[in-house]
């Protein structure tokens, strides 16, 4: 009979950039690691927004989630929040490192039996998307699911295994590597995670694991940008961006994550160096009102100081909410495009205070003052009714990738040409680089390697070492035994 030590599976993140899900078993107790989005996959079939998901058994079909039984939701694709008939789960638990989509996004799908570990903020991050959901789908719909917070360095019980999670630095707070004692063996999964941010925090999760923990028998770690790796830091981003907002005479606009709260934090100090006013849209300050309330943050801002302003004329039910208790609180920090005022009024007669956008513009250019704003997405419908002719556009993102996207941005690109608006683009990666991947991985020093979340796993074994290290290159569903 074969006894199995440790056992692990790949559902998603093998020889793609996100995805992730994770399968780690002792032979009695099985965990989850992340339940992602695969953007990739999803892509080739669907897009927005049309077409959509029709089923989890479409989504199955297309080799979009995996095939595991008794893992989904029965009662999801109704909306009609009855789980009753939802199966009782195969695994014991998830654990979710981040709030990044391709980490957590379909979570959604799975049975409401099942219990979720993730950090507060990854909750609160949870609380904003859904906030800001326009139409919930049955990918979309996070209710009922069954969360359950956790702390840096909290232990868990699963069973006969144990999980540790510890924060690390990413482009987004509250990110986690864990650390999972099986029984049968120390397995450590980084999640997402750099050295160019808050290096504390991935300092301290190296150092727990090589100091407290001691041999290592897997690593699983991610690979983004092993083969292609910019090498600029938080802190240059925020210098780069005081330097232009200095220099320009007029509007900045600003593009980025929703969610990367260090690169929010990185905009704000250069406009509040730069005496500039920093106007946001109303996802934006959702997100914002979200992410306040994470216990801990190591960065703050005042809210006070931040305009919102209003691209769109309809909202979401929870929208709406957000924007009377500020017209309640402070009207004149609302802010509407002339050119949808007369919509604005005739669909939110419940608003009746705000200042228009371009009059607060215009007042305050005459003192002096120039504003930062937030772009509302990609969107040029929305963008052009906060463009004016030669404002400065920062991409302050990645740079799109897939054909979808890559058209998104070239359309963006000849309105700017028409409107006189450059871009410039500045950015620091949420991913760790070559050089401080391969730092970590000798100071922990472990027995088996499995490179996930990146498309040339190949490419950092060769960097670090071959004979070092045992080396597995996973592949999608297969069973690893270790």
């Amino acid at each position: 009979m074969l006894l199995v030590v440790l056992e692990v599976i790949i559902y998603g993140g093998a020889g793609e950039v996100g995805g992730n899900k994770i399968l780690v078993s002792n032979g009695e107790d099985s965990i989850l690691l992340d339940f992602g989005i695969s953007f990739e996959k999803s892509s080739r079939y669907f897009g927005f927004p049309r077409p959509q998901p029709k089923s989890i058994d479409q989504l199955i079909q297309l080799g979009i989630i995996p095939r595991i039984d008794n893992i989904y939701s029965q009662g999801v694709e109704s909306l009609s929040g009855n789980f009753d008939l939802d199966p009782e789960p195969p695994v014991d638990a998830v654990f979710i490192s981040h709030g990044h989509l391709d980490h957590m996004g379909y979570i959604s799908l799975l049975t409401r039996k099942l219990g979720i570990f993730m950090g507060e903020c990854c909750r609160n991050i949870l609380e904003a998307r859904k906030a800001t959901t326009w139409r919930k789908e049955f990918t979309t719909n996070y209710d009922g699911l069954d969360i359950k917070c956790f702390r840096s360095y909290q232990t868990i019980k699963v069973g006969g295994m144990s999980v540790t999670p510890i924060h690390v630095d990413h482009s987004i707070p509250g990110a986690y590597g864990f650390v999972v004692d099986t029984g049968e063996g120390i397995v450590v999964y980084t999640g997402d995670l750099r050295w160019h941010g808050e290096t504390r925090l991935t300092d301290d999760f190296v150092k727990y694991v090589t100091e407290r923990i001691g041999e290592v028998d897997l690593l699983i770690t991610e690979t983004t940008h092993v083969d292609y790796s910019g090498y600029t830091s938080e802190r240059e981003v925020r210098d780069k961006l005081r330097s232009i907002m200095h220099t320009s005479d007029n509007d900045v606009i600003i593009d980025f994550s929703r969610a990367d709260f260090d690169r929010f934090y990185s905009v704000y100090e250069a406009s509040k160096d730069s005496e500039r006013l920093l106007l946001v849209d109303l996802t934006e300050w959702i997100y914002l009102n979200h992410i306040a309330q994470c216990e801990g943050l190591m960065k703050r801002i005042p809210l006070e100081d931040i305009y919102v302003y209003l691209p769109k004329v309809s909202f979401s039910r929870s929208e709406k909410e957000f924007l009377r208790n500020l017209a309640d609180s402070t009207p004149s920090r609302i802010l509407v495009p002339d050119e949808i005022e007369n919509k604005f009024k005739s669909r939110n007669r419940d608003i009746q205070s705000y200042d228009r956008l371009n009059k607060f513009i215009e007042d305050n250019r005459r003192e002096g003052k120039y504003v930062t704003i937030v772009a509302p997405g990609r969107d040029i419908e929305k963008i052009s009714r906060i463009l004016r002719r030669g404002s400065i556009y920062i991409l302050a993102s990645s740079e799109p990738i897939g054909e979808e996207s890559e058209i998104e941005f070239e359309r963006l690109k000849n309105w700017f040409e028409e409107f006189g608006v450059p871009i410039y683009h500045i950015h620091a990666s949420g991913h760790i680089t070559p050089l401080d991947l391969k730092r970590m991985i000798e100071r922990i020093n472990p027995k088996n390697i499995i490179p996930v979340h990146g498309t040339r796993p190949k490419l950092l074994r060769n960097f670090v070492g071959e004979k070092k290290y045992r080396w597995i290159l996973p592949e999608e569903g297969q069973k690893i035994i270790l």
